[in-house]
């Protein structure tokens, strides 16, 4: 015999399915009066009416919390909504930082770029000059101070040479930097 709790739970359990006595005892494969003795615990069910009428509560209680889950889910999306608008607007953020970066060193690049021709006209000027004067019109402080000059100017060159290429190499980075800030941006923009 069932008791009275297990009773209550039985009761409760099928009635929660809102289908009349009449259409689960069909289902169940038996007469509404042995549902109805089962119901006030006088009968029990045959196995397979029992295993049915389980397996039909089992299906309800998953439904029902799938139904509590989307319902969750929908009063989250809101929420995920605004979280990944702020990723986006951060991302977009970064990417304009990026942008302006790369631009700030693109200008440096080419005032450096401007220099180092200015240095290359003044180094074939002193080349010009050194070859063009005569030992006798040349002192010898003069000489010393033409050939300082040209070696500053070589030097300058140098090292502007190397800032170059460092540069260059940090606009690289960068772009590379801006192509992964504007594909993430894209792909949380698609999710919006």
């Amino acid at each position: 015999m069932l008791t009275k709790k297990k009773h209550r739970n039985k009761q409760t359990a099928w009635r929660r399915l809102s289908i009349s006595q009449g259409d689960l005892a069909q289902y169940l494969g038996i007469s509404v009066s042995l549902l109805s003795m089962y119901d006030k615990s006088l009968r029990q069910l045959p196995s397979k009416a029992s295993l049915k009428l389980t397996r039909l509560e089992d299906d309800y209680r998953k439904a029902a919390t799938a139904k509590i889950m989307s319902r969750s889910l929908a009063a989250l999306q809101p929420v995920f909504q605004e979280q990944l608008e702020k990723a986006a607007q951060k991302m977009m953020e970064k990417l304009e930082d990026q942008r302006y970066l790369k631009k700030q060193l693109v200008d440096k690049l080419n005032e450096m770029t401007e220099k180092e021709e200015q240095d290359k006209i003044w180094l074939n000027v002193l080349a010009n000059k050194l070859e063009t004067l005569s030992p006798e019109e040349v002192s010898a402080n003069d000489g010393r101070h033409l050939d300082h000059l040209h070696e500053k100017i070589v030097q300058r060159l140098k090292k502007t040479n190397k800032e170059k290429l460092k540069l260059q190499l940090e606009i690289e980075l960068l772009e590379a930097g801006v192509g992964v800030y504007e594909a993430q941006h894209l792909k949380l923009k698609k999710r919006e």
